[in-house]
């Protein structure tokens, strides 16, 4: 947008600031004004203003006015304002920068000559007409003094070639007496080279600056000359152009002037490629042009020239056809008027949308009704109003300008969140994320950013306290109660609470009866009875939705010269090329195309109706989201939120919806939850809907703090360390950063302090047993490692008492007996704290592990007894043929213990056992030495309970049978003593 004369825009310096100190504690400073924030640096404002300025920015960053102001005796509670002021219209013009090319056919057929042959006596003079309509034109569009550089023409006159009439800078010319001086040295001569007329309007155009850009083509005459090749054939060389002047066999001539009148056209961020169609192939005028994106008005005179126009748009047609001596006046009026309307800017914004999107910090306590919109302090019914969620949107429709100063203001009220200042500390809250105001001027869309108020909040101290203790009840069961204790710092001080209830309004369906916004419910069930939780409702919103269900057909008629609509039912025929020309072919009916191509279609194959299409739709009435999902059309409840300020009764004003949480360490136990009452009987929660409990984790919802430190709420937990649990000093009982309580959706504030206890160290030491044979080694294995419970515990350092101070496993005894050997668990539970000690006290005794003396070092010693044995051997001879036998008769047997390879001799008489002791365990061999009694031979070894001594078998016994062999004779010898007890 330009002006020609002075700005309506003027400055406007606007401050306010507001101050309260809260009448209940904690204080609260508010500071309203958010600009003067923003340019001090202590709040940032946004940095793009917009790309609008229809509304007057409220201060120099160029943002529009937002404040927020503190409602009286309502503490949290803020009207927020947003101010919208127009600009003011006076008396100058303000013009769109405008080009625009008259391209005019000054072929000899635009000349003078008389009726002929039906009325010879009448004389027309068309390019006289003409010439003084496009005049005309200029005059009421330019005035008699022009508008300089902000509307301006061009003349082009074409006949065989193309002449610019205007040699002004770029072609252009916003003096009135020099463009109508331009038109007055047109004349008719010649034939007719369009394409020459579009390709010099083209020139001119692409080069122009303008915001919006128009071409008035004015012919009388299919083309007879072109300036492209086009397969050539025809090249005049006299007028240095392709074409014989007489007509334009084959279409050339008219489709290359159509194909520069598409470049033109084409919007100026595209590109456009100009290709014709001649004796079957495909000829490339020009490729990938910059298009203009002008709209092009073409009077045929007695001519079909729609080609050429633009299409029909909600502004009216482009193409008009004049007969033989017509109406051209009323023509070029009725595209004056066109041409004005578009190019002379009214101070008007259209769609004008107000859009503030509430900050996290806040909520929207208005109702939809309750929002106020006033111009000029007087309220005003907008086009519509709707909450969705933070989200405040206000339609106002159009708006338009006039001489006088107008304020427009959006009126409604916030309230700070329970959940956001909860710590001491100061807060510097903004109260939206972003407000904007949309709208369409010129025919592009514009917007406008509004500043951002901030409420800045200083509390001296907490809105709550907690605190958490634990203490000892048994030490040698190790269990523990953990208390909870959480109240209110908010004082009343006379003062009111705000009570929230909900209340049922109705069911509503979609319709066109019901669009707007609505509370619903939104929680688990179906609200009965009815909940008064702000998080169980949301606002949604009956919107329309245009649904697309099929096509439907019009063209355009005319009232004089103003077009209108025509529905149309019946025949379609499209344009089929056939060789270098082509014909209308019917396609079907309205009724039968569904799903039509090209731009537009014709009501029989003369061409008498242009036909248009569009898609049909229709309107659905669905439930939507905030963000503008859609949802069922079934019906829903809808409710009320009401607020009621209650007085309170008593100093303390109570926080609801309040969310307490406590994670026990892992090495607890949960064993119950609840509360003592005051005689001090115990009221357990444990699987009840008052608490959760997940694992180690504890959750009370919906709590309310009612009472101050003296009187708080009060949650115990009773607790006992986990058997795989060694135990220690100071051990904390909660894990500090999982915690804590919440107010509303607030982030988790941990308890402090987290309480710390003494745990009895249980070190697990065991015993073990074990019986080997004389000569064998202590086994120790995976199995006696598991009983005596070494490395069972982390952290625990074990040592046995042997000379290495390694455990036993490998050692051989040498003797029998039993051999002990002991391994000692020693742990360091670490230093107790004075905490610590008095949560682990009963009766004044302090339970803790260790003393400081040994550094609280906890040891247990377990013991690995060992039972060394030895096992034993019978040998048994039997003679079965002792028949003068000689009773001194001995024999020698040889004892081998095959494991050890340790060897033994034994000497018996006949049918005499011995039993040989203190054996170690091993397989055994007893062979006789035959030589030794060579009278008789052995017969057999007979073991009893096997050959092996082990700790199943510690006793066995082997019988040797012999018989006498009478081929021997039987000789005196002395006895031999037991070489066997001799080697022991």
């Amino acid at each position: 947008m330009k002006k020609m004369k002075k700005a309506w825009f003027r400055a406007l310096s606007f401050i306010l600031a507001v101050t309260m100190i809260a009448t209940a504690a904690p204080s609260i400073s508010i500071a309203v004004d958010a600009s003067m924030m923003g340019a001090n640096g202590a709040q940032s404002q946004p940095s793009d203003p917009g790309n609008g300025n229809f509304f007057i920015p409220g201060r120099a960053d160029k943002l529009l006015t937002k404040t927020a102001t503190p409602v009286d005796g309502q503490d949290g509670y803020y009207d927020i304002t947003l101010e919208m002021k127009p600009g003011t219209s006076d008396s100058s013009t303000t013009y769109k920068t405008t080009d625009i090319v008259l391209v005019i056919d000054r072929s000899g057929s635009m000349g003078s000559y008389p009726g002929w042959p039906n009325n010879p006596d009448d004389f027309y003079d068309i390019m006289g007409t003409v010439k003084t309509q496009a005049k005309n034109l200029v005059q009421n569009v330019l005035g008699q003094e022009g508008t300089g550089d902000y509307v301006r023409f061009a003349v082009v006159g074409f006949s065989t070639g193309a002449d610019s009439y205007v040699n002004t800078r770029d072609g252009f010319s916003g003096n009135t007496r020099t463009v109508t001086y331009a038109i007055d040295k047109l004349y008719a001569n010649g034939g007719t080279n369009t394409e020459s007329g579009f390709q010099k309007a083209y020139d001119l155009l692409q080069s122009s600056k303008a915001e919006q850009k128009f071409v008035v083509f004015l012919s009388d005459g299919l083309p007879t000359f072109r300036e492209s090749a086009v397969g050539g054939g025809d090249w005049n060389s006299g007028y240095d152009c392709y074409g014989d002047g007489n007509n334009d066999a084959g279409g050339r001539n008219k489709n290359c002037a159509i194909e520069w009148a598409n470049l033109i056209k084409t919007p100026s961020d595209q590109t456009y490629t100009g290709k014709v169609n001649y004796n079957r192939k495909s000829y490339t005028i020009f490729s990938d042009k910059q298009g203009t994106g002008a709209k092009i008005f073409s009077i045929g005179y007695e001519e079909d020239t729609s080609d050429y126009a633009s299409p029909a748009d909600q502004y009216g047609p482009y193409y008009y056809e004049v007969e033989r001596n017509g109406n051209l006046n009323a023509v070029f009026e009725n595209i004056t008027k066109r041409i004005k309307d578009a190019t002379t800017s009214h101070y008007t914004a259209e769609d004008v949308v107000l859009t503030d999107n509430v900050s996290q910090y806040f909520d929207i306590t208005s109702q939809q009704g309750e929002i106020k919109v006033l111009k000029d302090g007087q309220e005003i019914t907008p086009k519509s109003i709707s909450i969705n969620g933070n989200q405040v949107r206000v339609d106002f429709g159009d708006i338009k300008t006039d001489f006088e100063n107008h304020t427009y203001q959006v009126v409604f009220r916030v309230k700070l969140k329970g959940d956001v200042c909860i710590e001491a500390g100061d807060y510097s809250l903004p109260t939206n994320d972003e407000a904007t105001v949309t709208y369409t001027q010129d025919e592009k869309d514009k917007y406008q950013v509004f500043e951002i108020p901030y409420i800045n909040i200083h509390l001296e101290e907490g809105v709550f306290g907690t605190s958490k203790d634990a203490q000892l009840i048994n030490w040698d069961n190790r269990t523990y109660e953990i208390t909870l204790n959480a109240w209110s710092n908010k004082k009343a001080n006379g003062g009111t609470i705000e009570k929230v209830t909900y209340q049922e309004n109705g069911s509503v369906t979609p319709s066109s009866k019901t669009v707007g916004s609505y509370l619903v419910y939104k929680g688990a069930g179906n609200n009965d009875p009815i909940s008064n939780r702000d998080e169980d409702y949301e606002t949604v919103s009956v919107k329309p939705v245009e649904r697309v269900v099929g096509v439907e057909w019009y063209y355009y008629d005319y009232r004089g010269w103003e077009s209108y609509e025509v529905p149309y039912t019946g025949d379609l025929y499209q344009w089929v090329s056939s060789g270098f020309l082509g014909h209308w072919e019917n396609v079907g009916t309205t009724a039968t195309v569904k799903n039509p191509s090209g731009e537009y279609y014709s009501s029989d194959s003369f061409f008498s109706k242009r036909i248009y299409y569009r898609e049909k739709t229709e309107t659905e009435y669905v439930w939507a989201d905030r963000e503008g999902h859609e949802n069922a059309s079934a019906p829903r409840m809808t409710y009320t939120r009401k607020v009621e300020n209650i007085p309170v009764e008593g100093d303390i004003l109570p926080i609801e919806n309040v969310t307490v949480t406590d994670v026990v360490e892992d090495e607890f136990t949960i064993t119950d939850v609840g509360y003592y009452d005051g005689a001090g009987t115990w009221h357990s929660e444990k699987g009840s809907s008052a608490v959760s409990i997940d694992g180690n984790k504890v959750t009370w919802t919906n709590q309310t703090l009612s009472g101050n430190r003296d009187n708080s709420w009060k949650r115990v937990i009773k607790v006992q360390a986990k058997e795989t649990y060694i135990g220690g000093n100071n051990v904390p009982t909660n894990v500090e950063e999982q915690s804590g309580i919440q107010i509303g959706n607030s982030e988790l504030f941990e308890f402090d302090p987290q309480p710390f206890v003494n745990v009895k160290v249980d070190l697990e030491v065991g015993n073990a047993e074990n019986t080997i044979f004389l000569g064998a080694s202590v086994p120790y294995s995976e199995t006696e490692k598991a009983q005596m419970k070494e490395d069972a515990q982390e952290g625990v350092t074990y040592t046995w008492d042997t000379t290495s101070g390694e455990n036993p496993g490998g050692l051989i005894p040498e003797t029998t007996g039993e051999y002990q050997y002991h391994l000692t668990a020693s742990y360091e539970a670490g230093s107790p704290t004075k905490d610590s000690n008095a949560n682990s006290t009963i009766d004044g005794v302090v339970y803790v592990n260790g003393v400081q003396g040994n550094g609280y070092k906890v040891e247990e010693t377990g013991t690995y007894t060992v039972h060394v044995i030895a096992g034993q051997l019978t040998v048994t001879k039997v003679v079965e043929d002792t028949e003068n036998m000689d009773p001194d008769q001995t024999f020698l047997f040889h004892v081998k213990n095959e494991t050890t390879g340790k060897t033994f001799d034994v000497v018996l008489k006949a049918n005499e056992s011995k039993t040989i002791t203190g054996l170690a365990g091993g397989n055994y061999t007893v062979k006789e030495d035959e030589s030794w009694s060579w009278r008789y031979e052995a017969q057999e070894t007979t073991w009893e309970s096997g050959n092996i001594i082990s700790r199943e078998t510690p006793d066995i016994s082997a019988s040797v049978t012999n018989t006498k062999d009478n081929n021997h004779w039987f000789g005196d010898y002395d006895s031999v003593t037991n070489y066997f007890e001799n080697q022991q």
